[in-house]
């Protein structure tokens, strides 16, 4: 009436049936068919916020635009630091004598 083979059976039909409930919501998840939301990709490495348009207050003012990649020495109360990129905000751009050091271009 009940042969090895067939208890086999019945335990196999058992644990599928066990680990297939078991993991019914990442199973319905694999199924479900979501269109995947492309974001834009938006670079900005300082450039962005450097050249204010023309529009903006911030382009009326009087200083001397230095091209991007020009050595710039900024200065914020004691604190001086120097950079290829725009001054960061409540710094003031001061001269820099270029004969004491070589700007060496990024790659």
């Amino acid at each position: 009436m009940f042969s090895l083979s067939n208890i086999i059976r019945v335990l196999l039909l058992l644990m599928t049936v066990s680990v297939v409930w078991h993991h019914r919501l990442e199973l319905l998840d694999l199924l479900a068919t979501k269109a995947a939301v492309v974001k834009p990709i938006v670079f900005d490495n300082g450039t962005v916020r450097q050249f204010a348009p023309a529009s903006e207050p911030q382009a009326a003012i009087s200083q001397p635009t230095i091209p991007h990649g020009v050595m710039r020495r900024c200065t914020k109360g004691s604190e001086v630091s120097y950079s290829s990129s725009a001054c960061p905000p409540g710094a003031k751009e001061k001269a820099l004598s270029t004969d004491r050091f070589n700007v060496v271009p990024g790659k």
